[in-house]
């Protein structure tokens, strides 16, 4: 089992922090959380700007973070039903 998708807290990464790593260039630092940071699909689709782009890719390949589809995160993990509640907040 690869890291991003391990047992533990699950992190629902928003643009804004996802970028400011990606713009450092250390997603090393999400990877080496002990719990797993997930984007979605919407999130993913924001990176625009090439350099972070390839970044994130790398991150994906290492397994420092996972992508899912959004409708997806609703239904995964023990905690659904909170997690949908605060994902639909979102909107």
């Amino acid at each position: 089992m690869s890291r991003a998708s391990g047992s533990g807290e699950r992190v629902v990464a928003d643009t804004s922090v996802l970028i400011n790593f990606l713009r450092l260039d250390r997603m090393d630092l999400i990877g080496a959380h002990p719990g797993s940071f997930v984007a979605t699909d919407h999130v993913a689709a924001e990176i625009a700007q090439a350099p972070q782009r390839e970044r994130y890719e790398r991150a994906l390949r290492a397994d420092h973070v996972a992508e899912e589809r959004f409708g997806k995160l609703h239904c995964a993990g023990t905690n659904s039903a909170s997690s949908a509640r605060r994902a639909s907040s979102w909107n």
